[in-house]
């Protein structure tokens, strides 16, 4: 088998279905290494440039880390590690089941939906989201998720275990946290029909032996509420890196060590769920190899353990569970996606009305943080528009990533080193963007 990447290419949400023979086929590791292009002809070619026809030996399938960086990484995904997350997602979550498909698939939450469920031996049921989630059309397709049970399920990635001998009846979705606020914001809603409309997806979602909320943080009083409403809720936490999901409600999945340094709170992950690195890496500092003596980079494979350096930062509670309280880095974290800002600044600038920039991600109650371009213009010129600057970005980068409001300053505020004080930055922009509400 060749080692060479090649492009999967996803169709829209109405033909996923014409890539599940090779999907099992991945999960089988019989296929060459698969880069999954979104459905986004500028985002896909980037993609495609980057790494198909590069080596990744091992690897089943490639799943970009960010869909903003200049640089993207892939993390190599080997069949093992892939049928490794599955089991343990499913052993966290109480045993194997059929999914149903309510995110972007080119994303790892949403890729482990579909390989989740072909792997169990039933075709996932798929929202048609191409044009953006719909609550309305949420118990239409739990429905059909209930009933396909009583079809004849297709032919496994692997051969049958005692515990997957008989079908198991168990019904799933993998919704990110704004999808959850939209539920409750709508349950709350001051006209009749859009209640009527959430009362009937919160009683189609009350059927579903559980909904794994992944990509960013649950709000504790939605997470309450749907819960009191007959929602069976998991709080899952995982990355491209680790093959999606390797924390649920706090606790580690069964193929999962996590360790959070003392000093630093950097949260570090080992375990068969773990990737092989990136594609074109041979090295890299969020990887290393340590000595499960003395945790001393070894070349002794027989006596070693892999980890994976997340930029996430966490704590663990006294009853064993790890708390995420935020990330290293700058990266803007808008409902699930991770924005990076420096490509867009940089972008930005070529700008001829703008003299300074910065993208920054302000707290909001649907997405966590609402990207957000803050502006110095050039003197003397008319400040640009919102629409002028999304214009300059949207050949690049997609729409989750563009900015949202647009504020306007005189100056930005740096440190004595020359470097953007983000911090004040943020405080200066929210003051501004609560007198001048756009």
């Amino acid at each position: 088998m060749q080692h060479f990447i090649e492009p999967l290419y996803l169709p829209s949400y109405s033909r996923l279905d014409s890539i599940y023979p090779l999907l099992r086929e991945c999960l089988r590791g019989t296929t060459p290494p698969l880069v999954v292009l979104p459905a986004n002809p500028v985002e896909a070619q980037r993609l495609h440039h980057h790494f198909v026809g590069k080596p990744a030996p091992g690897s089943a399938l490639i799943m970009t880390t960010s869909g903003t960086t200049g640089t993207p990484k892939g993390a190599r995904l080997s069949a093992a590690t892939l049928r490794a997350s599955i089991d343990s997602t499913h052993t966290a979550l109480g045993g194997p089941g059929r999914w149903l498909l309510a995110v972007p698939a080119h994303h790892i939450i949403g890729m482990q939906v579909l390989l989740r469920s072909l792997h169990t031996g039933y075709p996932p049921v798929t929202m048609p989201i191409d044009d953006g989630f719909q609550l309305a059309a949420l118990p239409d397709a739990i429905t059909e998720l209930l009933e396909g049970h009583h079809t004849q399920p297709q032919p496994q990635s692997q051969p049958q275990t005692q515990s997957q001998s008989q079908p198991q009846r168990r019904h799933y979705a993998s919704l990110v946290p704004n999808q959850l606020d939209t539920l409750y914001q709508d349950l709350h809603s001051s006209r009749p029909g859009t209640r009527r409309t959430a009362e009937k997806a919160l009683h189609a979602c009350a059927q579903l032996d559980a909904i794994l909320s992944g990509g960013a943080p649950l709000p504790q009083h939605i997470d309450d509420y749907l819960t009191a409403a007959g929602l069976t809720i998991v709080r899952g936490y995982g990355s491209s890196e680790v093959a999606g999901g390797v924390l649920f409600d706090g606790r580690p999945g069964p193929a999962t060590q996590i360790r959070v340094d003392p000093t630093t709170h950097r949260i570090s992950i080992s375990g068969d769920t773990l990737a092989d690195g990136y594609v074109g890496m041979d090295t890299h500092p969020d990887w290393t190899v340590e000595s499960s003596g003395d945790n001393c980079e070894s070349d002794d494979q027989s006596n070693s353990r892999r980890w994976y350096h997340t930029h996430d930062l966490g704590h663990w509670t006294a009853d064993g569970r790890l708390i995420i309280d935020g990330r290293l880095d700058e990266a803007i974290n808008s409902g699930g996606i991770m924005v990076i800002p420096q490509p867009l600044e940089k972008l930005l600038l070529t700008h001829p009305q703008v003299k300074d920039c910065a993208i920054i991600g302000l707290p909001h109650p649907h997405f966590g943080h609402r990207v957000t371009a803050v502006i110095v213009p050039e003197d003397g010129a008319t400040p640009p528009t919102l629409d002028e600057i999304c214009g300059v970005l949207e050949s690049t980068f997609d729409y989750y990533s563009l900015p949202k409001d647009l504020i306007i300053l005189p100056h930005l505020p740096h440190r004595s080193n020359g470097k953007l004080n983000r911090q004040l930055l943020v405080s200066l922009a929210q003051q501004k963007h609560s007198s001048h509400p756009r």
